[in-house]
């Protein structure tokens, strides 16, 4: 296993740094307004619904497959929505899956693939959930832990070692052949920081997300490179495996304020907790006010290789699409879904996830991309 690292001290530094490649950096492309056109909504089992959704992907023939992390299962739908089949339950065996924040799936050919931190693995399964193997992954959960698919037959499961008495965290490639090349993740920006972290009752920490706070957003590309973009601007660098910019995709946008009212409400976990533990020493003791939202939301690939960037805009969240050299084709609004689970898009379908405005349960929505 080859470990890939930029030359610059942080990939952070030379993604914050990168000028723009195109001849007119800053300008704003016209390009064809897409739209997205809302096929089928997929709710939990009648019995007991959804326990925490955390994925989903559609296989060669549309069949719709939702990852149920919080019920370890994995439930297939036929491309109309009707009920399949459900592929796993808890356990450590063959087909089984163990209790963790972020698992993921994706595809390896027509293999199924899916990351199991809570047994140290990636397991590969037929579609029909038929039990292949597995490549051991390291335990590493939380919200923000996922596999990632990088074309449809490659993907990437989170690692890390030691570095300077930090953990730096990696991504390793695997093929149908197994793991390969290693890739360094940028850092998040220190200034300003993320989370307040805050002791509780009985020595537990809890940890509060700072609203609208800039980070970094990294994706491994359809060519082994890494994508990667601060989201305090619309600058998104291509890195090849030895560091080198491959080349930038830049955008000015007209930053977007935060409201009073979406601060209050944004920091009110926060100030409740405070209300009810006074004395608390939290780190930072309070959030510091964005006065701005950050422009990007999330990044990904398509089967295709092309680049979906969504981001923030005056008129409401956007997705902007590139093709693999890097020209914007397609822009259109942005669905609404949930920012930790990652859209998914193959052919001519996006699916997302979203909360149903009657239930508060998680729905799959998905969408038809129409292209002029």
């Amino acid at each position: 296993m080859r470990l890939l690292a930029p030359r610059l001290a942080t990939t952070t530094a030379l993604m914050l740094a990168a000028c723009g490649t195109d001849p007119r950096p800053g300008a704003r492309p016209d390009a064809p307004a897409w739209r997205l056109e809302p096929v089928k909504s997929l709710a939990g089992p009648a019995d007991t619904g959804w326990t925490r959704l955390s994925a989903v992907v559609t296989d060669a023939i549309g069949n719709i497959y939702v990852l149920d992390e919080g019920a370890a299962q994995i439930r297939v739908f036929d491309s109309a929505g009707a009920p399949l089949r459900v592929i796993g339950r808890r356990g450590a065996g063959p087909g089984e899956f163990g209790p963790a924040y972020g698992m993921g799936i994706g595809w390896l050919g027509d293999t199924l693939v899916v990351l199991d931190p809570g047994n140290a693995r990636l397991a590969r399964l037929s579609p029909a959930g038929q039990w292949i193997g597995s490549w051991p992954a390291k335990r590493i959960t939380g919200r923000g832990v996922r596999l990632h698919q990088a074309t449809l037959s490659a993907v990437y499961t989170p690692d890390w070692r030691p570095l300077d008495g930090q953990a730096q965290s990696l991504l390793v490639r695997y093929t149908a052949s197994g793991a390969g090349d290693t890739l360094v993740m940028p850092e998040r920006p220190k200034a300003p920081p993320g989370a307040i972290v805050c002791p509780a009752a009985g020595g537990a920490i809890r940890f509060f997300g700072i609203p609208f706070a800039p980070g970094v957003l990294a994706e491994p590309g359809p060519g082994g490179e890494l994508v990667t973009a601060g989201t305090g601007m619309y600058r998104i660098a291509f890195l090849s495996v030895r560091g080198d910019t491959l080349r930038t995709i830049v955008r000015e946008m007209e930053p977007v304020a935060v409201s009073d009212s979406e601060w209050t409400a944004d920091i009110d976990d926060y100030t409740s907790f405070r209300a009810k533990n006074p004395t608390a020493s939290c780190d930072p003791s309070s959030p510091p006010r964005m006065r701005v939202k950050p422009v990007l939301r999330n990044l990904a690939f398509d089967d295709a290789g092309n680049l979906w960037v969504e981001h923030r805009s005056a008129n409401g969240d956007m997705l902007d699409v590139f093709d693999p050299a890097g020209k914007l084709i397609g822009t259109m609004p942005a669905p609404v879904h949930d920012s930790d689970v990652p859209l998914y898009v193959r052919g001519s379908r996006l699916y997302a996830i979203d909360l149903d405005s009657t239930t508060g349960a998680q729905v799959v929505k998905g969408y038809r991309v129409s292209r002029p």
